[in-house]
């Protein structure tokens, strides 16, 4: 619950599913958490930081999940699964001469933001009100306007692909790759994941069906497609890598599950500038790139 008069509350949400980067909100709240330590442990003691999703965790599996709350615990993080936001109200609040909250009626005396945000929880959709200071929030993620005025998108404001060759359903040499698509994986029902390695590798084997198709080869085999996040968590750099990996699925869709190494680690700031680097000198050869180091 919490509320104005009984410390700071600090949320982070996760409003709809899918949405860009799984385990960035878990990041956010962990730097949240690290700052407010940095400032002081009375500070922190006086903040209450809560990350709300509306599923029982937004992606991997039970192993992602349970050394993800491990980690949120340890940071004395509240987590809230199942928590759907279905409203949220805004109110602007200053404190008078005698330290009092009182609404805001000039946009220069702002001392803090003041958000009611309504939930429903669970299957049962139980209503629940809350209130908090301070909000961030991830967005619900769709095709670009243009795109959804084409007309192939799905009620969920994406564009239906094979999740083998990512051709969109019902337009013959038509490809949809990243954010803009959605295909589920078949034996867990949930959807690919949306992240910029995933995309790369979706257009790789976009490309590969274009050449076959152009020079009346057979289709390409089904990719090998692993992923890896490296997400920062907690004070000391401390960080847990993720690493998908989808190649089971694609050969076998209808059979295979997705897989999942999971991995603490730390000076985890250091291992994600190493994956930054690795793509950059992928790209643009070694040597071509101003290497990418993470201000400390």
């Amino acid at each position: 619950t919490g509320g104005r008069g009984r410390g700071r509350v600090v949320l982070v949400a996760v409003t709809r599913m899918p949405y860009k980067c799984p385990p960035m909100p878990f990041e956010t709240v962990s730097l949240i958490d690290n700052v407010l330590r940095q400032a002081g442990e009375e500070v922190r003691q006086g903040v209450r930081v809560i990350i709300s999703v509306p599923a029982e965790f937004p992606f991997g599996g039970p192993k992602v999940k349970e050394k993800f709350c491990k980690a949120l615990k340890e940071m004395d993080i509240e987590f809230w699964p199942n928590h759907l936001i279905t409203s949220m109200e805004h109110e602007q609040i200053v404190e008078d001469n005698d330290g009092d909250s009182v609404a805001a009626s000039v946009s220069s005396m702002v001392h803090s933001h003041a958000y009611t945000v309504q939930f429903e929880v669970g299957e049962e959709k139980t209503e629940k009100s809350a209130e908090f200071d301070t909000l961030f929030c991830t967005f619900p993620q769709r095709a670009p306007d243009f795109v959804q005025k084409a007309g192939p998108c799905n009620k969920l404001g994406l564009i239906p692909v094979d999740l083998l060759t990512n051709g969109i359903e019902g337009h013959e040499d038509a490809y949809a790759i990243g954010d803009v698509c959605h295909t589920l994986l078949p034996k867990p029902n949930k959807p690919h994941p949306k992240a910029g390695e995933f995309a790369y590798m979706m257009g790789q084997q976009v490309a590969k069906h274009i050449l076959a198709r152009h020079d009346g080869k057979p289709e390409p085999a089904p990719q090998e497609r692993k992923g890896k996040c490296v997400a920062e968590v907690g004070m000391k750099g401390n960080g847990i890598v993720v690493e998908p990996d989808f190649s089971a699925v694609l050969a076998n869709p209808e059979e295979e599950l997705p897989k999942f190494n999971i991995t603490e680690i730390g000076e985890a700031a250091v291992e994600k500038e190493a994956w930054i680097n690795s793509y950059l000198e992928r790209f643009f050869g070694k040597g071509n790139y101003e290497l990418f180091v993470a201000d400390n």
